[in-house]
């Protein structure tokens, strides 16, 4: 492989080999780590020793407490008197489902609205005649600012 061969760098071209051309070297770190772990021999760490530590004093004994009065008993409640029981109140008869009806008489027939003695049929130009009012209606209000 060569490397250093960027354009524009200064550095001369190197060299590498392949790697499976290069040989194996033994591992030169073995004596590096040896002086750096410790031997098998001494396997007892340096602790100090901890100093005696005093024994603890006797503790007081508790003194003892006197004794509480006898509390006077409560008075017995007196029983209250049962409460007679409520007569049951009868059942309300059953009231039917169905409500009762009335047959109403069905209304009168009504007369029909009088007309009007004269009816004037609407002349057949009628339906023009508004549908250009209509339209000119329209030309006004989009004409108007």
């Amino acid at each position: 492989m060569v490397a250093g061969l960027t354009p524009g760098s200064v550095w001369l071209p190197m060299t590498e080999p392949r790697p499976e051309t290069v040989p194996p070297t033994p591992v030169k770190m073995l004596l590096l780590l040896a002086r750096t772990v410790p031997t098998g021999f001494d396997d007892t760490p340096d602790v100090p020793e901890v100093p005696d530590v005093p024994l603890v004093p006797d503790v007081p004994l508790v003194p003892e407490v006197p004794l509480v009065p006898d509390v006077p008993l409560v008075p017995e409640v007196p029983l209250v008197p049962l409460v007679p029981e409520v007569p049951l109140v009868p059942d309300e008869p059953e009231v039917p489902l169905v409500p009762d009806v009335e047959i109403v008489s069905p209304p009168p027939e009504l007369e029909p609205p009088p007309r009007p003695w004269l009816m004037e049929p609407e002349p057949p130009h009628a339906e023009r005649e508004s549908m250009a009012a209509t339209v000119a209606a329209i030309r006004v209000v989009r004409n108007t600012p």
